[in-house]
This record gives C-alpha cells, structure tokens and sequence, in this order.
C-alpha cells in the first residue's frame, strides 16, 4: 500500500505554489505518532494548517505572531518550512552605480553612419572551352593561365563589372588576334598601302619608306625591324637611335608598346620587363600586364581637356572611348565593337 505521506512530500516538492502547497497540507497532515487514531487525523490537519495559515498570514502583513489561547506559540516565519516561506525582496539598483559609470562616448550618442554593403559583382567565371570556341587557335598554355588567374586579376585591376569584363575581352581579342600575337606585333604582312593607313606609324614612315620596306606579294618581303624602328623610335620612352622601337614593339594580350611602358607596368607587377620584354607574352604574366594595362589607361575626351579611363568608359559602354584610352587612337574600332557583341551573345546567360 502506497505511503500517503511519502506522496504528499513527492507532491509538495513538485510543485512552486505556496497556496497549492498549503492546500496539499489541508488535505492530509501528518499524525504526531504512529499511534494517533485516524479519527484524529482531520483535526490535527486542521490546527496544523490553521497554525501555518496564520504563520503565513501574519509573515505577509508584517506583524508578529499572535498566541493562541491554548497550545505553542507559532514558529515565526524564519523557522517555516522551505517550501511556505516567503521569497525574497527583489534587490533593487543602487543609484550610486549609476553616477559611476563612464559618461557615453561620442561614438554612443552619434553612431558613424553604417557602410552600405558591395553589391556583388556579377561576373560570368570564364572556362576553357570558352576561349577554345572564341580563340580557336590560340596556345593552350596561355588559354589555361587566363582561365586559372581571372579571379584574383580581375579584383586587383578593378575588372570588376560585367561591363569591364566585355570590354577587356574585346580589346584584347583584337589587339592580340585571339591569342595569337601575343609574343609581338606582326609586321610581316604590313603592305606600303597599309602602312599608310596604320595611326602611329603612317605619321612617322613616309611614302618612300613605305615602299622601301612594307610588304610586296610576289616581290618582297616586310623589313619588320626597321618597320618598328621608324614607327616607334624616339617616342614612348624609346630611345633615338636604337633599336628600341623594335625591341620594345607590340606584345601582349593589349600589344603593350614602348620602352616607358614595359617600364611602368614592369614596376606595377614587380617583374623586370625592360631587360625581358618577351615576358609580356608569357602565359604567366600575359594577363596582369594586360589587365594593369587597362587599368591605367586613359583617354582624353574630345573637344575637352577632362580625361576618362578604361575603365570608366567601359562602365558606360562607350567602346570609342575604352578604345581610344587603350590603343591612343581608333585603329580597328569597328572590329572592336564587334568582338564587343560577339562576347556579349556568347556570355548573354551567364
């Protein structure tokens, strides 16, 4: 048979309540001795629970216990069971820590305006095969190092919109044939009438030496170092009287020309290209002395004396710009335009 007690005392400890507890008391107390008579049981239950009630009532006013007329003194509130005292007071806040405290920073009662997070850009990660379909003849090695490198590049140089991107692969799939020249400008097959036509070197080769050294079918062949010679020496860092202007002639994915380039973006990439200028075409360093190129190159804005970069004529799509910082003059526009919308359509959804 189950102990009443010992569920009375199960039931007590389960439960938070002071009046659930108190009734749980009334409904059974616990007789003095094993003896006791139930018959007793309801009264002893009653004087107890009246003494705890009048315990509990007297604790909540404040005032002492009272003594009945007849039997103990009621215990005060201290020597109550756990379980019927009275929580403590709440402990409340001294005001005294409040004057201690530090005063707000200016920081605190003027936050800085919070930084709009970067857009992410949303440019398409360039494959292999797209440069086997785009550049189907270009070297394989160089394909792969594009391929490889494009991520870290293209966020050091600010190739960074979907906009520069298309540009950059314009530029330079017209500037380098589609990977083709990239180890130097291909003079073999500039004709006397192309030589004239040429912005850079028909200003610098004239009629007789066009004839003297261009390419004739059938007759002769391009004298391609005195081509560059005349085309570029003395100008764009290269020295009068060497053969600097050969030397230091078109390379690259951008065809990257003159001795005072190779110079600039030799120290931008920390890589000496003045004493190695066919580095400029290695796979290895094609793409970021192409990119540092870009980066850099400005064009001065027609009827105006404001200049606007490569890159933000690229942001705006305006090609006669992008290719006027790059090239320095127009050589090739159309076809520049229209590898623009060949690497648009391929891209479109990507």
């Amino acid at each position: 048979m189950a102990d009443p007690y010992e569920e009375l005392g199960q039931q007590l400890r389960q439960t938070a309540d002071p009046y659930q507890k108190l009734g749980l008391v009334l409904q059974l107390h616990p007789a003095e001795g094993p003896d006791q008579h139930p018959d007793n049981v309801g009264a002893a239950a009653a004087n107890a629970a009246g003494g705890i009630v009048s315990a509990v009532a007297q604790h909540a006013v404040g005032s002492s216990p009272a003594t009945p007329d007849s039997g103990d003194a009621l215990a005060p509130p201290s020597q109550l069971p756990d379980f019927l005292k009275p929580p403590p007071p709440p402990k409340l806040p001294n005001p005294i820590d409040s004057l201690l405290k530090p005063p707000p920073s200016f920081n605190d009662l003027f936050p800085p305006p919070q930084q709009p997070a970067k857009p992410k850009n949303n440019l398409p990660h360039l494959e292999e095969e797209d440069f086997k379909k785009m550049w189907p003849t270009a070297s394989p090695d160089l394909i792969k190092a594009i391929v490889e490198q494009q991520d870290g590049i293209f966020q050091k140089y600010g190739i960074t919109t979907r906009n520069r991107l298309l540009q950059f692969l314009a530029q330079i799939s017209f500037e380098s044939n589609e990977g083709k020249e990239v180890a130097g400008e291909d003079m073999r097959y500039y004709t006397p009438k192309r030589l004239g036509e040429v912005d850079g070197m028909w200003q610098h080769i004239n009629p007789e030496q066009r004839k003297l050294y261009g390419y004739i079918p059938g007759k002769q062949k391009a004298n391609v170092e005195m081509i560059a010679k005349l085309a570029y020496g003395g100008r764009m860092g290269n020295r009068p009287g060497t053969w600097d202007g050969w030397t230091y002639r078109g390379r690259g994915l951008l065809q990257t020309t003159g001795r005072e380039d190779y110079i600039r973006l030799g120290n931008k990439i920390g890589v000496n290209l003045v004493d190695h200028p066919e580095r400029l075409g290695d796979p290895k360093y094609a793409l970021e002395i192409a990119a540092a190129d870009f980066a850099k190159s400005v064009a001065k804005m027609d009827d105006s004396d404001k200049h606007i970069s490569a890159l933000d004529a690229a942001d705006s799509g305006n090609t006669y710009y992008v290719t006027k910082a790059v090239n320095g003059g127009l050589n090739g526009l159309a076809e520049r335009k229209a590898w623009l919308k060949r690497w648009k359509t391929y891209l479109k959804n990507r």
